[in-house]
């Protein structure tokens, strides 16, 4: 497999020898005009013609009962080999053997034909020739049987000779309409039971069972396997209803199993409980729910629930995944704005976890975690690539534009960039997309294209790129890399060269369904996970003038298939929703809705314009399942459209007001989560059922929530979170937490919350309680034990008893650091709550603050509540304690230090301001002894900056006495040092001009008039 490193270093290469041109995306920049939102693009690539005249003439021929003729055309579109011929085998390049290529790229291709009706949804040519080929009569099917019938015996004898699977699915695919096509599907059926697989083999029995002449001939059989295969799948009513269609067509059968006869179900027996009795006898293996979390959203359905509950609102763990203290303060000031602006924009990386281990992005990396200890196990990659060369450079430099391209990098991968923050696990291997580059930024843009002679595109580092990498990591051996698909080579499977891969791919039975744009194409690319080798795919769209390196929309949206019922649904966001029915490999069904786009004018270099902010388009493309059903929240759309599963039929759509994301569908209802609102609709016809606010103030969703039962819990900026009941939209609980929230998952009786800042890991309270209980009876000295009971004290709001649990834990493990640590966050919590009361503390904590953050909250704390009990002189001496200790941190650059004050959840301000305020207020409630010692106190340090001679005493003295009386002198003595320093082109100049011009019209002539000579 080629290196990384050396792919890097070859791209280098290039670079340094190729004469290119250096072009602003920004000096192409054109308005464009609006589609219309009636106008729909076809984004289907046309079947061909010989085909489309081929369905023709086998639908006349039918007409007229020549059904010599129309088997014959039937059976031409489903053995349709193209115009070229097969793809050579390509060789392994591990060790040279022939990767077999079971069907030409043309041969396994499906089209679309155009809708019968004006509702917007394609159907599939070959499901369509299968259609009418299944509705002739028995005569018919003789005939077909005849001409086709001796090519499907040949490839069935030679399937089963070589145990090849792949050809039994290619015997489905051309002849499923022949005696060898139905006896390849029943085993093909049974090879997936046997591999524990009851869903899919459930759909290919489902197909014979919907076959009048495959039931007659595999009946009663048929019925029993379809049945069992259902129930496993965890769909019982399918399965009562094969039953009971079984118990009406033979009444008095008898099954032999295990050299039993079993009697079919009496007329007052339960048939599920029957069914499962049967079952166990036949060993049929049995599938169980999830327990891990291993791709987006949980399950392929894009909708599971959690076995969840209320968290305690002190993390149990806390791991920083900002590079460093400055990245990490750019961050805060995003957050900060964005909620400022009222602009929920939620985080984009969404953890999983994996057999104790929780995999999530960095603004760089792939980390992961032991989720029992916190602590970081490996990451990913671990050489740097071109675009961590990128935003190395960026970090480096320190001029205002650096900076401001550094914030937008992070706003992109941390808040909008869906392909990058999603991951998928097959519970052996993590699947990650890299050397992603960058969107384009807008019309803040400052990235360049690259351009070769004869106009190929080169990449830059970091800038837009047309293609990116698909890798398989194995997880037992700490993210060893197993294999590298894509790029502009195509790594480990050459027939990826140049593809873009659109999102995260979705891991079934052995296989990754991924959806990626590659010749001007979106197409569906099935891949063997563990070579990560090409083993079929699909055509989806063509977007030829559209190309994803100029679409900033669709780069950002992240497109991952969902799977439900045997259907995958892969949302393309370029207008269109593609279903694909894997077992046969063909498309099921096309879909095509308006969007919001704005038009490119067909020139390349005007990146696609959509807007990308939250709350003017839905959150991400994913799509949800649920009843048979198929919700669609596209990004380029404007609407939540529902349609069925099976016939792609538009049941309802809605216009999206301030929707975000579909967080759940369960009960018959859709949850979608809103700017300020959650709302539910029915899935029966979109109605809205209920809408419930978030009642507090600016409040916003702050990430994804999860569902238990019946109950939805939302994060929320405010730093709550929200049990809302799913049935009826009643807030349940509200719970508020120390920190922010973010995306939200739950594993092992614990919550993990992702937010742009860090991974968080919360104890469920219920669970914990009853461990607590129950290691206490066994040992009362159990110190983990006796720390959570403190705990969970805390959180019942005991902050006396849990204190005085904590002490004599602390005395009985004084080595503890996490007993310390708690028993440090007791106290503080007492004296933020109530100084007056627990003021004794104040000389029994000095000793345990074993960190800033820790002496930082503590002086806070003793400042405010010296200041509230009216002790003025000692609040100030406090205050002043506290500017030393914030200047000296603020020097320090600490990554440990805050420099932002939390006023109340969700709102910081920056401590200089808050410190100068509080000492306004000070100075007004004290009495005039206490007012003329502090008002000495402040002279005597203006007078020592003075007398010092010292610029940035000064500085730090207006930073903190502005407001004083005292300010305007020192105002001007900083004025008279910044002029006898610089001259009237540098920036101690112009800072001395911006003090004086504030001076000019101060009450005090003699301020004033000095003011007005320094200048």
């Amino acid at each position: 497999m080629a290196s990384p490193k050396n792919t890097l270093k070859q791209r280098n290469d290039f670079f340094s020898k190729t004469l290119v041109f250096l072009l602003f995306l920004s000096a192409f920049s054109t308005s464009g005009t609006a589609f219309s939102q009636d106008n729909v693009t076809n984004v289907f690539l046309p079947a061909p013609r010989i085909l489309k005249q081929q369905l023709g003439r086998a639908k006349r021929a039918i007409d007229e009962e020549n059904y010599s003729d129309a088997v014959t055309f039937l059976g031409q579109i489903l053995t349709h080999s193209g115009e070229i011929g097969p793809i050579e085998a390509v060789e392994d390049p591990n060790n040279g053997a022939p990767v077999p290529q079971e069907e030409s790229e043309a041969e396994s291709q499906d089209f679309f034909i155009e809708p019968d009706e004006e509702d917007g949804t394609f159907r599939s040519i070959k499901v369509e020739a299968n259609r009418l080929l299944g509705q002739l009569p028995d005569d018919a099917l003789k005939l077909y049987d005849l001409q086709y019938g001796a090519d499907a015996r040949a490839l069935l004898r030679t399937s089963l000779e070589n145990n090849d699977l792949a050809g039994l699915t290619q015997v489905t695919r051309k002849y499923f309409h022949t005696a060898s096509g139905y006896e390849a599907a029943m085993l093909l059926g049974r090879s997936e039971m046997a591999r524990g697989r009851p869903l899919t083999a459930a759909l290919g029995f489902r197909r014979l069972y919907q076959t009048p002449a495959a039931r007659k001939r595999f009946d009663p059989e048929l019925s029993l396997l379809l049945a069992v295969c259902w129930d496993h799948a965890r769909l019982q009513v399918e399965a009562r209803e094969v039953l009971m269609d079984l118990k009406a067509k033979y009444p008095d059968t008898q099954f032999t199993i295990g050299n039993q006869p079993i009697s079919i179900f009496r007329a007052d027996e339960n048939p599920i409980e029957w069914l499962r009795n049967v079952a166990s006898r036949s060993g049929i293996a049995d599938t169980s729910g999830f327990t891990q979390w291993v791709m987006f959203r949980g399950t392929p359905t894009r909708n599971a629930a959690s076995k969840g509950g209320i968290p305690l609102q002190a993390s149990r763990w806390r791991i920083r995944t900002a590079v460093d203290s400055i990245d990490e303060q750019r961050i805060r000031e995003l957050m900060s704005s964005s909620r400022e602006q009222s602009n929920p924009e939620l985080p984009s990386l969404h953890p999983l976890i994996v057999n104790d281990i929780v995999l999530t992005r960095t603004p760089e990396r792939l980390i992961a975690v032991n989720f029992k200890t916190g602590k970081r196990v490996w990451e990913f990659p671990w050489f740097n690539t071109s675009d961590e060369e990128e935003l190395l450079q960026s970090q480096l430099e320190v001029t205002e534009g650096a900076s401001h391209q550094r914030q937008n990098e992070l706003k992109q991968r941390l808040w909008q960039d869906n392909p990058y923050g999603q991951l998928a696990s097959d519970e052996k291997s993590v699947y990650v997309l890299w050397e992603m580059g960058f969107a384009d930024f807008g019309a803040n843009n400052t990235r360049r294209l690259m351009m070769a002679p004869g106009g190929a595109q080169v990449n830059i580092p970091g800038g837009p790129r047309s293609t990116n990498y698909l890798s398989g990591l194995d997880l037992e051996t700490e993210g060893s890399l197993k294999w590298i698909v894509g790029g502009a080579s195509g790594e480990d499977e050459p027939r990826l060269a140049g593809a873009f891969f659109l999102g995260a791919p979705l891991p079934l039975f052995g296989q990754l369904y991924v959806l990626a744009e590659l010749n001007g194409e979106i197409r569906l690319c099935v891949l063997d996970a563990d070579s990560g080798h090409q083993v079929w795919s699909q055509q989806l769209a063509h977007m030829d003038n559209q190309r994803i390196v100029f679409d900033r929309l669709r780069r950002l949206a992240g497109a991952t298939p969902s799977f439900g019922d045997g259907v995958l649904i892969c949302p393309t966001s370029a207008g269109a929703v593609v279903a694909v029915d894997i077992a046969n490999r063909s498309l099921l069904w096309g879909f095509q809705y308006n969007t919001n786009r704005k038009s490119t004018n067909n020139f390349p270099f005007n990146p696609n314009t959509s807007s990308s902010k939250p709350t003017t388009r839905w959150q991400d493309s994913s799509v949800t399942i649920a009843d048979s059903k198929v919700l669609l929240t596209p990004v380029e759309g404007n609407d939540i459209l529902c349609l069925d599963l099976v016939t792609g039929k538009l049941l309802w759509k809605r216009k999206r007001d301030t929707d975000m994301y579909i967080a759940t569908a369960h009960e018959k209802l859709a949850v979608s989560v809103a700017t300020k609102k959650v709302v539910a609709y029915k899935l029966a016809d979109g109605e809205p059922a209920w809408e419930s606010p978030l009642d507090d103030g600016n409040e916003m969703p702050s990430g994804r929530g999860f569902r238990t039962g019946n109950s939805y819990f939302l994060p929320t900026t405010s730093n709550r979170l929200l049990e809302f009941d799913i049935l009826e939209g009643k807030v349940l609980s509200t719970t508020k937490f120390e920190d922010e929230l973010g995306n939200m998952i739950c594993y092992k009786d614990q919550v993990i919350s992702q937010t742009p800042l860090s991974l968080n890991a919360y104890y469920q309270i219920e669970p914990l309680r009853k461990q607590v209980s129950e290691r206490l009876d066994d040992n009362k000295s159990d110190v983990w034990a006796l720390a959570r009971h403190s705990e969970l004290l805390l959180h019942d709001g005991d902050y006396t008893a849990a204190l005085e649990s904590l002490r004599k834990t602390h005395e009985a493990s004084p080595d503890s650091a996490s007993v310390r640590r708690l028993l440090t966050h007791t106290m503080l919590k007492l004296i933020e709550t109530d100084y007056e009361a627990n003021q004794g503390l104040a000389a029994e904590i000095e000793p345990l603050l074993d960190t800033r953050i820790q002496r930082q909250q503590f002086l806070t704390a003793l400042a405010q509540g010296l200041q509230d009990t009216g002790k003025h002189l000692d609040a100030f001496s406090a205050y002043l304690e506290l500017i030393t200790f914030v200047d000296d941190q603020r020097e320090a650059n600490s990554s440990g230090y805050d420099e932002l004050q939390r006023i109340e959840p969700g709102l910081r301000v920056r401590y200089d301001r808050w410190i100068r305020n509080q000492i306004t207020a000070l100075m007004a409630s004290a009495n005039a002894d206490q007012l003329t010692a502090i008002d000495n106190r402040i002279g005597q340090m203006l007078n020592e900056a003075v007398e010092n001679q010292e610029i940035g005493s000064l500085r730090e003295f207006l930073r903190y006495f502005d407001a004083h009386q005292s300010g305007a002198q020192a105002r001007l003595e900083l004025s008279r040092l910044l002029v006898s320093h610089g001259d009237r082109l540098n920036r101690e100049f112009i800072e001395a001009e911006l003090h004086l011009v504030m001076l000019e019209e101060h009450t005090d002539e003699t301020v004033a008039k000095e003011a007005l000579h320094l200048q």
